[in-house]
């Protein structure tokens, strides 16, 4: 059965970073998603302005969910929208990236980064993993704005569902 966001009683939909400015060096974690009752999750990371080179994405998958000492940076599938305003039917393939993650360019503004995760995957890497979050990385002292929402198919569908973070 596929899965709709009417009502979103078939789907979680979980803001994982508030639209924000990256103008330092350092990275920008997602908040962490527990895919403990997920079917399916996909991040979509939303680009806005990029000035810097290529800033980076990965995945890290955990045992809790904070930071903490268990993370594990993770391959994954994704996929690169067309930007804002092209109504192109050409998005980018779709594409496995390893552990390093992707490098997203500077043309990509306005553009969507969608990452998909299967639990049992995650469930796979070591005992009790089952946290996940995206790591932004712009890479040098430039401007990056990025927000992202993950989309996760619920085990049990319903007026009210289950936490995920």
């Amino acid at each position: 059965m596929t899965q709709k966001l009417r009502f979103m009683e078939g789907m979680k939909v979980l803001p994982i970073l508030a639209p924000a400015s990256i103008v330092t060096d350092d990275t920008i974690n997602t908040s962490y998603v527990d895919l403990n009752h997920a079917n399916w999750c996909t991040l979509a990371i939303h680009f806005g302005v990029i000035t810097c080179d290529t800033p980076a994405v990965t995945l890290e998958c955990s045992t809790v969910g904070s930071s903490n000492a268990t993370e594990v940076a993770i391959g994954f599938q994704y996929r690169l929208s067309t930007a804002v305003d092209t109504d192109d039917t050409a998005a980018g393939t779709i594409t496995t990236a390893t552990s390093t993650g992707v490098s997203v360019a500077a043309s990509d503004d306005g553009k969507v980064l969608f990452i998909e995760l299967d639990p049992s995957a995650v469930a796979g890497v070591a005992a009790d993993m089952r946290w996940v979050r995206a790591v932004i990385d712009p890479l040098t002292h430039r401007l990056v704005i990025a927000g992202a929402v993950a989309y996760i198919e619920t085990r049990y569908p319903g007026n009210a569902t289950i936490s995920s973070t």
